[in-house]
């Protein structure tokens, strides 16, 4: 499994491959800022015979 998380700008600020990640909001140890972000998941199954892919958005408020 892999998770990227990206800024408006398209910029990469957050990656795992943890299956149980969790992305705290802190881009660089610092809080993101507000805003919406777009995220992709990509998911390999056991038998390795198909991948699974994932596309959206979150809203990062606080």
């Amino acid at each position: 499994m892999e998770v990227q998380i990206f800024n408006r700008w398209g910029e990469k600020v957050y990656e795992s491959t943890d299956k149980y990640f969790a992305w705290d909001g802190y881009i660089g140890g610092r809080p993101a800022p507000v805003g919406v972000y777009v995220y992709t998941i990509k998911v390999t199954w056991l038998s390795n015979v198909s991948n699974t892919s994932y596309k959206g958005s979150l809203t990062l408020v606080k």
